[in-house]
């Protein structure tokens, strides 16, 4: 079979491209865009990509209105140095790699929008979403406290993330969410999945007390703090107040006034000073030092050695008092909270302060921050100058996209001279893959660079009826459900939208092993060449065969049943031959598959649409032309080579299967 054709004729016959027609249905199907390297998908990601094209073709047989973004993803280390090695330049060698193999493989292709995300027009979309959320308060770029791997030179946010690696505080930007939070968890509660998977979303943004009161200082003056482990206030050993961050004029005794501006002005190499000045716990009444110190991050830092391991490490240092508060799990030290476990101390001590006007409480979330940027060695696609002197960012609109030249070093696509060092990192994958969904529609509608919170972008999000079906690994939640949602939120705050759900169906697909069950990795030296397979199979059973497992289990790579597949189909090829007359009684079996099928498919479920015709095909039939037409229609979606094949051969026909409706 000649492969090349079809693709072709696919392509001339602009199957793929999305038609304006406000009277067609609108569908919006998605899958996680696969990190690009030199083998393709070499990872077995293919199968999340071949159930959404099965859908897609299905939905257009049924004359929708279908947007199936394609592409990659080659904003990573691993792609940009594999490029390097592969072709010695930066290139688009992978890229092409990757068009190349969805093309076979038979996934459309509208060539006007493939997306690789590094390419100038996407990334200028990518880039002026960042910029805007920036400039709109949402992305700020601070110190944070993030996972360090050393050995690979990389950061991992520390919400998200639960990495056996140590904590460091690197500047880097965050994307505040903490007003978001209670609306993201309703979005949670009616996301189509699971309770396991909504709780494991949820989990990172659990509800906690905030209790905010004022504390009484040695020489009249006061300090308004606040606490989010109110239990744990017998132990409060030290205070550190950064005059970075409040006026600390009224909190310095005069006696102790020359110290701390030798410790400000850096003549001595101690960490804080002594301000001469104590605070009253209310809880204990036991004294507090107060210090100045521009260690911590933040204007008040309550120091608490008896809870915090890097507080204690630090008083131990440094000779400062040490008060132990837990004893076999419970509380000594800490007055009428002595002898109870820490969640009832917390109620106990939130109730008694309340009752006492001593202190106000109300409910905040942890993480209400989220990591978007890395550490990267070859350098940054962030748009902006950042002065180190002034600590200030300058966002390059008007100048995108920033891109990459060949020799991996960031440089603008128009010859730009500039002043500024660039800021070091690139954006993470929650940022890039996080926000594609929503930019891939703007790019498909409008094709250039569009803000976000542009009128014309919100004419687009009027008309859009969310994403149909979404299909990703169980280990995309976090850049794929949880980044779109939040993005998604915030779009709809800013231009005061009220739009409809997001996702519809989510379908989650296991990883891919290799016969003796071990993982699909560059470690174990296993990794998939796609485009090898494709030279030894047909397309049709590389499709076939990655959608017989269920979404759920994991899928075992294993090249005799892909074989076996593939034979299969030949002899469908070679040997269907419809001889059985119109008027003959019709075949029974097929008439109840096609019922059944379109319900599957209605329900978005892949795998039993696939797993039915599988069957039928391993089972001999005998159908008249009339009855093969509807076989050949429904075939279509998993296997559309085969189904063109037949459709040419047998009924002489000059267009292609795509231009049948699916049979109801």
């Amino acid at each position: 079979m000649d492969y090349s054709y079809w693709i072709k004729k696919w392509q001339k016959d602009k199957n793929f491209i999305v038609e304006k027609d406000i009277f067609k249905e609108k569908k919006y199907i998605y899958t996680a865009f696969p990190k690009a390297n030199m083998l393709g998908f070499q990872n077995g990601k293919i199968r999340s990509f071949i159930s959404c094209d099965i859908l897609a073709r299905y939905y257009r047989m049924q004359d929708k209105n279908v947007l199936f973004p394609t592409g990659c993803h080659t904003l990573c280390n691993t792609s940009f140095m594999e490029n390097k090695k592969f072709s010695n330049v930066l290139n688009d060698d992978i890229s092409d790699m990757y068009r190349n193999q969805l093309l076979n493989l038979g996934i459309g292709i509208n060539e006007n929008k493939f997306i690789d995300m590094r390419h100038n027009e996407y990334l200028a979309n990518l880039q002026q979403a960042f910029i805007d959320l920036y400039q709109k308060g949402y992305i700020e770029y601070k110190d944070s406290k993030v996972y360090y791997d050393k050995k690979n030179n990389k950061i991992y946010d520390y919400t998200l993330h639960e990495e056996k690696l140590p904590h460091i505080i690197h500047k880097c930007f965050v994307l505040k969410i903490g007003k978001f939070i209670p609306q993201i968890i309703k979005d949670i509660d009616q996301l189509p999945v699971s309770e396991e998977v909504k709780n494991q979303l949820k989990a990172d943004f659990q509800p906690i007390k905030k209790m905010e009161l004022t504390l009484d200082v040695s020489n009249g003056s006061s300090l308004k703090v606040e606490l989010i482990q109110p239990q744990y206030m017998g132990c409060i050993s030290f205070i550190f107040l950064n005059p970075d961050f409040i006026d600390i004029t009224d909190l310095v005794e005069i006696n102790e006034y020359q110290s701390v501006v030798e410790y400000l002005e850096g003549k001595t190499e101690a960490n804080f000073a002594f301000s001469g000045l104590y605070a009253k716990n209310p809880l204990t009444g036991g004294d507090i030092p107060i210090f100045i110190s521009t260690i911590f991050n933040q204007g008040i830092y309550l120091g608490m050695p008896g809870v915090d391991e890097e507080d204690r490490s630090l008083a131990e240092e440094n000779g400062l008092e040490i008060i132990e508060v837990l004893e076999d799990n419970v509380l000594i030290h800490s007055d009428f909270l002595d002898g109870m476990d820490k969640e009832q101390a917390k109620k106990e001590i939130i109730c008694n302060f309340v009752e006492a006007d001593l202190a106000t409480v109300e409910t905040i979330y942890e993480n209400d921050e989220i990591v978007l940027s890395s550490l990267d060695n070859f350098g940054p696609l962030f748009p902006f100058l950042y002065n180190e002197d002034k600590n200030e960012l300058f966002p390059l609109t008007g100048h995108l996209p920033y891109a990459f030249s060949s020799n991996l070093r960031p440089t603008f696509v128009d010859t730009i001279d500039f002043v500024g060092t660039p800021l070091n990192g690139t954006m993470n994958n929650l940022f890039t893959e996080g926000i594609c969904p929503i930019l891939s529609i703007l790019y498909d509608s409008i094709g250039s660079i569009v803000p976000i919170f542009s009128n014309d972008a919100k004419d687009e999000y009027k008309k859009w009826n969310g994403i149909k079906y979404l299909a990703i690994e169980d280990g995309d939640i976090y850049s794929s459900i949880l980044m779109p949602i939040i993005f998604y939120r915030i779009i709809q705050e800013e231009l005061n939208l009220r739009l409809n759900p997001l996702f519809d169906t989510i379908c989650f697909y296991n990883k891919v092993i290799d016969i003796y069950h071990n993982d699909i990795l560059r470690l174990n030296n296993n990794l998939l060449d796609m485009s090898d397979l494709l030279n030894k199979y047909s397309p049709d059973a590389i499709r076939l065969f990655s959608m017989l497992t269920e979404p759920k289990e994991e899928f075992i790579f294993d090249n005799y049943q892909l074989k076996d597949i593939d034979s299969l189909l030949k002899k469908v090829e070679n040997c269907i031959d419809f001889k059985k007359e119109d008027s003959s009684v019709p075949d029974y079996k097929l008439y109840s598959l096609i019922k059944e099928i379109h319900k599957d498919l209605e329900e978005n479920n892949v795998n039993a649409y696939v797993c039915k015709v599988y069957d039928f095909l391993n089972n001999s039939f005998s159908l008249s032309k009339k009855e093969g037409l509807l076989l050949i229609r429904i075939l279509s979606p998993i296997c559309p080579f085969l189904a063109e094949e037949i459709f040419k051969n047998l009924y002489n026909s000059k267009y292609s299967i795509l231009n049948e409706s699916w049979p109801n």
